[in-house]
């Protein structure tokens, strides 16, 4: 019982440290955060917050691929290294950015990181994100 309360607090505090990650404009972490999150709040029980880690984890990738197709796949960094000019892109609004990730990439890409739930909950966040961005978003099931 004392485990499960554990897990239950270390899980929410996980969720807790991905938010504020990705309010600091690092994606990277955050994700790992939501990560841990997850696997905590299902091993404990925690419905409420593995759903709230599940939708941070989505928001995290779409974040990611959306600073990755601005900024290219090129100059990408490593999952510590903080980025605070992230948050100022994102301040500035998605339809500011020049190009979209498609969003069957953004679903390749979740999919094989062995999260299909997020992977449809990111599917739809890409194409919603590149049409504000003014591309042509189709979603086809």
């Amino acid at each position: 019982m004392q485990e499960l309360k554990e897990k239950k607090r270390w899980g929410r505090l996980q969720k807790a440290k991905g938010d504020w990650s990705l309010l600091a404009g690092s994606p990277r972490d955050a994700f790992e955060h939501y990560k841990s999150a997850m696997e905590l709040s299902r091993t404990a029980g925690d419905a409420i917050w593995y759903g709230a880690a599940v939708e941070g984890l989505a928001h995290s990738r779409v974040l990611e691929a959306l600073v990755t197709a601005r900024r290219g796949p090129s100059s990408s960094s490593s999952t510590s290294q903080h980025r605070p000019d992230v948050a100022a892109s994102v301040t500035m609004g998605v339809p500011s950015l020049q190009a979209a990730p498609a969003a069957a990439a953004v679903q390749t890409d979740m999919t094989a990181a062995g999260e299909p739930a997020v992977a449809d909950k990111a599917l739809l966040a890409a194409a919603a994100a590149q049409t504000l961005a003014g591309g042509s978003s189709l979603v086809r099931g």
